[in-house]
């Protein structure tokens, strides 16, 4: 028999943008830079593709490619929570290691799910909220990682998000045997959602970076404060126009704390310099761009994709200078330190 209470989880759900809904009912987590406050494009204007991804029909994997403090993780289950709460189907979250994977449930999802209205609800008193697999009246979230076939294997689910994928490890002679493990464990699903995000490690031997590439790619443009003009903000070198600059002493070498004092970014079409106060403004109006394509001025994309029509989208790779919590001057001295 079934009871009333579990009746509203039959009834049809209508879609729901995830623009709309995430602000209205996600709280950040403790021990994020926005902790206490809403689920917010204006703190991470670069989220945008992923979510719009997250709800096109014909999308099934997402990439991203990105560097820390980016908030990719936080993006990934803050959906989890708008699955739960508003079309709830069985998830699963993979992680590095068993200990990687457990901190991310303890100490950002269970917050994050106990921060949504109508998912708060579902959940089990504190005492038995397992780390390893989390049930809500409506679904669960099992959890998994890399070297383990048995968290792995034997389950179905709707989406899924694998995490840090560039430190997985394998048990097996095939380096990608944890990676199809737990791709196949979305296979019931026809209109599943996976999403593999990572930092990068050594490139060449990357499995985001191959990932990348295998996908739509789309990078991220920012438009000039002087010119107008869309860019990808980039290293950049002192032969070529554009790229981060700095002001160095009178032996016309590069010191760490007066590149931090006197850094700027460098348009590479006008030449203008991008002071910090221009920073959040350009990256708020900040453009995904698919490979292939072109954008003017206005914002308008031009072109083709290179590959248009792919259920795979990609997002990157996108450096931690896009963060808005940081500063010019403090990717300059954290590059000459490390030079």
């Amino acid at each position: 028999m079934i009871s009333l209470k579990a009746t509203r989880f039959l009834r049809p759900h209508a879609r729901t943008s995830s623009r709309e809904w995430l602000p209205v009912h996600v709280v950040m987590p403790q021990g994020t830079e926005t902790a206490g406050m809403p689920f917010s494009l204006s703190a991470f204007p670069h989220v945008d593709g992923v979510i719009d991804a997250f709800d096109d029909t014909n999308i099934r994997r997402i990439v991203m490619q990105w560097g820390s403090r980016l908030g990719k993780t936080t993006t990934c289950l803050s959906l989890v929570a708008k699955v739960a709460g508003t079309n709830p189907r069985n998830m699963m979250f993979a992680s590095s290691t068993k200990d990687a994977a457990g901190r991310v449930i303890g100490s950002r999802l269970y917050p994050i799910l106990a921060s949504t209205d109508g998912v708060r609800q579902q959940l089990p008193p504190e005492v038995r909220r397992s780390k390893l697999h989390v049930k809500l009246e409506s679904c669960q979230i099992f959890v998994g990682w890399s070297g383990s076939e048995t968290s792995l294997a034997d389950v179905g689910a709707y989406f899924g998000t694998a995490n840090e994928i560039d430190k997985w490890t394998s048990n097996a002679s095939n380096e990608g045997d944890a990676i199809k493990l737990f791709i196949n464990r979305f296979k019931g699903f026809p209109d599943h959602k996976i999403i593999f995000e990572s930092t990068p490690t050594i490139k060449g031997h990357s499995r985001i970076e191959k990932m990348m590439q295998e996908s739509n790619q789309h990078r991220r443009y920012v438009p000039c404060p002087h010119c107008g003009e869309f860019q990808i903000l980039r290293k950049g070198d002192v032969n070529t126009p554009g790229g981060f600059r700095w002001e160095h002493d009178k032996n016309g070498k590069a010191d760490p704390d007066l590149a931090f004092a006197t850094a700027w970014y460098e348009c590479e079409r006008c030449q203008g310099r991008i002071e910090n106060h221009h920073r959040i403004p350009i990256l708020r109006r900040g453009v995904w761009v698919p490979n292939g394509c072109t954008i003017t001025s206005d914002g308008t994309i031009h072109g083709r994709a290179d590959r248009h029509g792919s259920d795979a989208v990609g997002f990157g790779p996108l450096a931690s200078w896009y963060a808005l919590t940081e500063t010019w001057g403090n990717f300059a001295r954290i590059w000459i330190a490390a030079q």
